[in-house]
């Protein structure tokens, strides 16, 4: 830093920004060298008020860059952690279904994270659900789950979910008070309400893939809901048959 200011102290003089002649005349007069630099260059540092001495004023005027030298200096801060260390952000793929079986009826949704090659499946269900509903939740629950920020590559089969975000769809329900375009209420508010501070959090790349084509992932997830629901249709069959 201070080899910095020695260089710009070395730029205003090597360029005659100051002139002898001149700093000479205002020596005789009691004028600052530094002073003139001042009213040259149009210098109007914000002094606080414990620099209100003249030596503070000038003193400050040997650090300011003139406007003819520009400087652009970009920096990437990253990610600042626990112990004061920049990181990137870790990138993780999410893959995410849900199903319903009656829609509305019982329901399940399954997630998939993956970092690095390592994996982790998630999944739950609710005894009387929609499908949309399985489709956020699963979002939902796949994000909750991480535990610092993180890039995200969320990939679903739900078009109710990827265009919302994508298309804008949501924000304008959200400044609208939950409303549609057609002034009819937005479904599915506590979700989404859950869902927004979540995309805030992380950086989320959204990816829709056609359900049940084939998709291995897309596959995985849609077995774990669905064992949801089954296990809650099993339950309602027994409690029938007692």
């Amino acid at each position: 830093m201070v080899l910095f200011l020695l260089y710009c102290i070395n730029v205003v003089l090597s360029r005659g920004l100051v002139r002898p002649q001149a700093a000479r005349r205002r020596r005789a007069s009691g004028q600052s060298l530094l002073k003139s630099s001042y009213g040259r260059f149009g210098l109007r540092p914000n002094v606080p008020p414990a620099l209100t001495g003249k030596r503070g004023k000038y003193i400050l005027a040997c650090v300011v860059i003139p406007a003819q030298v520009s400087y652009n200096i970009y920096i990437d801060y990253g990610t600042e952690t626990e112990n004061n260390t920049m990181t990137e952000k870790k990138e993780v793929q999410l893959f995410t279904d849900g199903a319903c079986s009656g829609n509305p009826g019982p329901g399940g949704w399954g997630a998939i994270l993956r970092y690095k090659g390592q994996e982790k499946e998630l999944s739950g269900g609710e005894p009387m659900t929609t499908n949309n509903r399985m489709e956020l939740l699963a979002a939902i629950e796949g994000l909750s789950a991480l535990k610092q920020p993180c890039r995200v590559t969320l990939t679903s089969d739900s078009k109710y979910l990827v265009d919302a975000v994508t298309k804008g769809w949501v924000y304008g329900w959200q400044k609208k008070g939950w409303r549609k375009s057609d002034n009819s209420p937005a479904l599915n508010v506590d979700l989404w309400e859950r869902l927004l501070p979540l995309l805030k959090y992380h950086e989320v790349e959204f990816v829709w893939v056609k359900g049940h084509a084939g998709h291995p992932e897309n596959v995985r997830c849609d077995r774990l809901a669905v064992a949801w629901y089954q296990s809650y249709q099993a339950g309602c069959a027994a409690k029938m048959s007692e």
